[in-house]
């Protein structure tokens, strides 16, 4: 099977999906990216990947998600995803935290990150917020991060 072939847009908005579906798909991600034909000159374009309105997702599955960007070879050269959507997906300060550490170990992973309408609060975002100030913005300067409408 060839992993170039996976779709560059996957949305499962609104679909009562919990971690166990993100951790699924971060393992699908990894071997996207770092299992490919060595004979392939680069990594496949980003992904987009809509997971709105999945309040079960929390923290563990940003976590999950998270720590397949923190695992990827290709991650530390390429953004890995084009758009993350994680809006409404009961996000808290433990996932915004998981998701700085990505963004500390791997700069250029998102080109823009969607967090809206989740549970972070200041700490949370703080987290997010010294992780793009010490690493991102240098690397990737033109990153998106909305996270609007939180606590």
């Amino acid at each position: 099977q060839d992993k170039q072939k996976c779709p560059a847009t996957l949305r499962f908005d609104r679909c009562s999906l919990g971690p166990s579906f993100c951790r699924s798909i971060a393992k699908g991600i990894m071997q996207r990216y770092d299992n490919m034909n060595t004979n392939t000159p680069q990594n496949p374009q980003p992904l987009s990947l809509s997971l709105c309105g999945n309040s079960d997702i929390a923290d563990a599955g940003v976590a999950a998600l998270a720590a397949a960007v923190r695992g990827s070879k290709a991650a530390a050269t390429s953004a890995l995803f084009r758009e993350l959507d994680l809006s409404a997906c009961g996000v808290g300060d433990a996932g915004a935290e998981a998701l700085a550490l990505a963004l500390e170990s791997h700069p250029a992973c998102f080109d823009r990150l969607v967090l809206s309408h989740n549970k972070i609060s200041d700490d949370g975002a703080g987290s997010i917020g010294n992780a793009l100030a010490e690493t991102t913005l240098k690397k990737s300067p033109s990153m998106i991060l909305e996270i609007d409408g939180n606590k």
